[in-house]
């Protein structure tokens, strides 16, 4: 009873977060690298570098035959035991709205998996390699795409906490 009314609670205030928010991003945004950082600093998902990372390497650089018909670039299935914002599946994966539905998604997958620990990029990197990839590479596979963007992700974390103090 207690876990569902946290959750319902929890659940509320990111959706209050999300509509009062000064630089909150329009679901009718373009897809591009920087809308979809910025969306991800703006929910305060954790670890959003490794996020991101993930989703360009699950959505080959959002260019994905699932991200294009799906919105989905995390090939994520249909949630059956957490809320989601899917509005059903196509294909086996979970299909969205907008490209913004997905990330909100990935935040309740990921405040599900976390149930509120706090967690250092090592263990969400092993926790991610054991419930969300079957590769066994996975973890260096997104060391490598964080690497590989590593100018951006400074740039868009500097212009990000720039916007966010003004």
């Amino acid at each position: 009873m207690k876990k569902s009314l946290v959750l319902v609670i929890l659940i509320a205030f990111c959706g209050l977060f999300l509509c009062f928010t000064d630089s909150n991003i329009e679901k009718s945004k373009e897809l591009n690298k920087e809308n979809l950082y910025q969306a991800i600093k703006e929910m305060n998902i954790i670890h959003p570098d490794i996020v991101f990372a993930q989703i360009m390497l699950e959505s080959s650089n959002l260019k994905s035959k699932l991200t294009k018909t799906n919105n989905n670039f995390f090939g994520m299935k249909q949630a059956n035991k957490r809320e989601t914002t899917s509005i059903g599946s196509l294909h086996g994966y979970a299909m969205y709205d907008n490209w913004y539905s997905c990330v909100v998604d990935y935040l309740l997958y990921q405040q599900n998996i976390l149930k509120n620990k706090t967690v250092t990029k090592t263990q969400y990197l092993a926790i991610i390699s054991k419930k969300y990839s079957e590769c066994s590479t996975y973890k260096q596979r997104i060391k490598r795409v964080i690497k590989e963007n590593k100018i951006f992700l400074r740039q868009q974390d500097s212009l990000y906490h720039t916007l966010a103090c003004n």
